[in-house]
């Protein structure tokens, strides 16, 4: 495992750091309680020290913090977690989630959303209670350009999470070098497009776990998504998976302190923080991503001058880990 600073935090962190949404319960398929641990272990054996959850992530921060109970390990996490608009306010959240987590504070507590201006006394609780030591650092989760303009512009934070992945090239690629010249941490969500771009799944094989939230995709919305992720498989050879390349493209951009990737299992634990991280992207297979992402119309007009542009950031980057 090797590790990147997260932004101006000074916090030195797992590239790879594990995603709980995948143990929640209700959004990927049913999880035990006995599953989610040694997956956790499997993750911390490997190197991995961040993890990110929500309270509305079903179970996952009550699995978490039983976790930590059990092993006496909070000390080895760092870890994160958010307000998502629950109508107890953001107080009585904040607290309930340091019961339920097992710990008296939170390393990095984001909104799950960029507040706008009428919402900024949200933006006032993350600084009260940074101060108060309940969270150590703040942050916010964008999911457009505008989103982050928001938060550069009215907003100091110290990392923000951000979609980014084969499928969903921005708003990172347009965004990151302007956070990253902000000193702003980022944490890349959804690597695999919420699975797709693991390679598993099939047009006209739908999911039909009614406690996982693909379920919902009627069929032409899977196999479209099928067809668009697998038309990546050009690029896998003998010795990468597309589920690798997918979740190693983040991290060929320096921007990126860390990729949470959703893991459900000890198996997936295994691989994910075992194998993954030994994975390298060639200069041809990002250009071959380009190329792909260029005809499914994922880029806009500009975009081949900028991606020329943090080609060059990349190979410097590169020659630095």
């Amino acid at each position: 495992m090797k590790y990147r600073t997260f932004g101006k935090t000074g916090l030195k962190i797992s590239e790879i750091s594990y995603g709980s949404w995948s143990i929640s319960g209700d959004a990927y398929g049913t999880v035990s309680v006995d599953d989610a641990h040694r997956a956790l272990s499997i993750a911390n054996d490997h190197g991995c020290n961040f993890i990110d959850t929500a309270s509305v992530y079903g179970s996952a921060e009550s699995y978490i913090g039983k976790y930590f109970k059990a092993n006496s390990n909070r000390h080895n996490w760092y870890l994160a977690t958010k307000y998502s608009g629950q109508k107890d306010g953001f107080n009585t959240t904040l607290v309930r989630q340091l019961v339920t987590l097992k710990t008296d504070y939170i390393d990095f507590y984001q909104l799950h959303w960029v507040p706008n201006l009428k919402e900024h006394s949200l933006y006032e609780d993350l600084l009260k209670a940074k101060e108060s030591g309940k969270i150590r650092f703040i942050g916010m989760s964008a999911y457009s350009e505008s989103d982050i303009d928001l938060l550069i512009n009215h907003y100091h934070v110290d990392g923000v999470q951000l979609p980014f992945n084969l499928l969903q090239p921005y708003p990172y690629l347009s965004k990151s070098q302007i956070l990253k010249a902000h000193n702003i941490g980022i944490l890349v969500r959804s690597p695999l497009h919420s699975g797709y771009l693991s390679g598993r799944y099939k047009e006209n094989h739908p999911i039909t776990d009614t406690n996982d939230l693909r379920s919902k995709n009627e069929l032409i919305k899977h196999n479209a998504i099928v067809r668009k992720a697998n038309s990546f498989t050009s690029i896998v050879k003998d010795n990468k998976s597309l589920l690798e390349i997918a979740a190693s493209y983040p991290l060929t951009y320096d921007s990126t302190s860390s990729v949470l990737l959703g893991t459900k299992s000890p198996e997936q634990a295994d691989y994910n923080f075992g194998k993954i991280p030994d994975i390298t992207l060639t200069e041809a297979e990002l250009e071959a991503i380009f190329n792909i992402q260029k005809r499914q119309g994922l880029h806009p007009t500009y975009a081949k001058k900028l991606l020329k542009y943090l080609y060059k950031i990349i190979k410097r980057s590169i020659s630095k880990l």
